[in-house]
């Protein structure tokens, strides 16, 4: 099935429990045992979806900034429980509202006078190096922010917070 507007093949596929799913298709190699197919997840608005998986990962993060603030405080042995908890809600609550409305991918504005659209698009795979003195919190924001643009990220972490960040990430 083509999509005229987009130009790309898109492929919807249904389950056994009847809930669909739309594939773009990327390429296509044929072969003596049969075709094999490069697809993507399809969104009609990628924004939208990439900001409903923001939410979810900063509202799950929430509710565990407390276990996740004493247990990089421990490990680390850097800083304080009590602050890194207030930096942990800062990465959980207000960036998310801060990004709510803000479009990164797909269509960001159109100037219809000079006839213009800024159109925003994943630069790809984007590396965090996690510090030990704020380990959770920078691990959060900058999944966050990545998700949000549509990019894919590697964390590297600090060695003396390895066990709070892949807590964190086993969370997001």
């Amino acid at each position: 099935m083509t999509n005229e507007e987009y130009g790309n093949d898109i492929v919807t596929l249904t389950d056994d429990d009847g809930k669909s799913y739309s594939f773009e298709i990327l390429d296509a190699i044929e072969t003596d045992t049969g075709r094999y197919l490069a697809m993507v997840p399809y969104f009609a608005d990628p924004q939208e979806k990439l900001d409903e998986i923001v939410e979810a990962m900063a509202q799950a993060a929430s509710s565990h900034a407390k276990e996740l603030a004493v247990m990089s405080a421990e490990e680390t042995d850097y800083g304080k429980q009590q602050d890194k908890f207030i930096k942990n809600r800062f990465a959980c609550e207000y960036l998310p509202a801060h990004l709510r409305n803000m479009r990164c991918v797909g269509v960001i504005r159109t100037d219809q006078e000079k006839q213009i659209m800024d159109v925003g698009v994943p630069m790809g795979v984007l590396v965090s190096l996690c510090p030990a003195t704020s380990p959770v919190s920078t691990t959060i924001y900058t999944a966050l922010i990545a998700v949000k643009s549509g990019n894919g990220v590697l964390f590297s972490p600090h060695p003396r917070a390895q066990k709070s960040i892949s807590r964190v990430l086993d969370i997001l």
